[in-house]
């Protein structure tokens, strides 16, 4: 592992809000530096992830392929652009592909008592390629996320409302919590 590389283990939880199902994820996943460009970097990397998602088609349990594209940049606007794929390995459900594409802007709010506080938000679009038996375009999303960091741990509160872009696909509004901790520098 290089000094800018980072590997992750991670865990999140959300609940639908309309139903009261809650799914999590858990993962491990690995990214590195590609190359610095256009005043910001290029970022690259894989990982595993284990879903376990009860308010989606009845319910289903799965292991996944990750795999990341995204760069970073811009001082006075920090922005992300990404592309993260998901392939299913392993599924209640039929196997399939599916990317997100996404857009970040990460605001700093304040730091109080050595903790910083951030706001992160934007648009996420999802393409499918038969996961779970379904194609096309899925979902349009827009999160929120609001971060207090300290040192090497984190707590994210998530809000993310979605617009269901095909008839099986609700609508609907999600929120969640996540704990963080970094390793390494």
């Amino acid at each position: 592992m290089r000094a800018n590389d980072s590997l992750q283990f991670y865990g999140w939880t959300t609940t639908d809000l309309r139903e009261g199902a809650t799914d999590f994820e858990t993962g491990v996943r690995y990214r590195a530096p590609l190359r610095k460009m256009a005043g910001g970097v290029w970022m690259a990397g894989g990982g595993l992830e284990h879903w376990n998602f009860p308010s989606v088609l009845g319910g289903t349990r799965d292991l996944t392929l990750d795999t990341y594209l995204g760069w970073h940049g811009g001082e006075s606007f920090p922005v992300t652009f990404s592309a993260n794929g998901k392939t299913l390995l392993v599924s209640d459900l039929p196997l399939g592909t599916f990317v997100c594409f996404q857009a970040q802007h990460l605001v700093k709010l304040f730091r109080a008592g050595g903790v910083d506080f951030r706001l992160s938000h934007g648009p996420a679009y999802v393409y499918s390629w038969d996961l779970y038996a379904a194609g096309g375009h899925r979902v349009l999303r827009y999160y929120g996320t609001v971060t207090a960091a300290r040192g090497r741990w984190a707590v994210e509160l998530m809000f993310r409302p979605q617009a269901g872009l095909q008839p099986a696909i609700p609508d609907n509004r999600f929120w969640g919590i996540s704990l963080q901790r970094r390793f390494g520098r």
